[in-house]
């Protein structure tokens, strides 16, 4: 058993700040109500460094209840992860309603720094994704899936998986 445990990869997901520009009816905010909060960036390396002294593996910015791209502090992290070295596979998932308003070296930065990026896409028409999330986002979010705020156009090195709950 402990040979298995020692082949199988590690995933940490953090929660880094726990507000969302969705209201989606599968998610248990809508219930459970909390302070609006944003990691320290003091627990947020505490967090890294007891990781990598753990074996570290995959590091992601991936919300329970959220969208890491709120987080005012997610170009912060990014780079102290890369600056210390940790050899984290860094990883998000987001409705990435948030890209729009990153401006081309932001979102370049974000997407050529993350090795893996989730995009939840809740529904194939404008109408169902507003069902489904509670705004009226579609648009807007395939525009961001497709280019760049401005330009139109990047050149990405990081995959994008999008994934479509229907």
């Amino acid at each position: 058993m402990l040979s298995l445990l020692e082949m199988r990869g590690t995933n940490l997901n953090l929660e880094t700040v726990n507000v969302c520009s969705a209201a989606c009816v599968f998610c248990a905010s809508r219930k459970f109500k909390r302070r609006k909060q944003l990691m320290s960036m003091a627990l947020f390396q505490k967090i890294c460094c007891d990781y990598k002294d753990m074996g570290g593996g995959w590091l992601g910015f991936s919300p329970v209840m959220s969208d890491p791209l709120l987080d005012d502090l997610l170009f912060d992290r990014i780079r102290y992860v890369q600056d210390k070295g940790f050899g984290f596979t860094l990883h998000m998932f987001t409705n990435a309603i948030k890209f729009k308003s990153y401006s081309d070296d932001e979102l370049r930065f974000v997407l050529k720094s993350l090795d893996m990026i989730n995009i939840s896409l809740a529904g194939p028409t404008p109408e169902s994704y507003k069902l489904m999330y509670g705004v009226n986002q579609f648009n807007n979010v395939m525009d961001n899936c497709t280019g760049s705020p401005t330009s139109g156009k990047m050149n990405v090195t990081a995959p994008v998986w999008p994934y479509i709950f229907v």
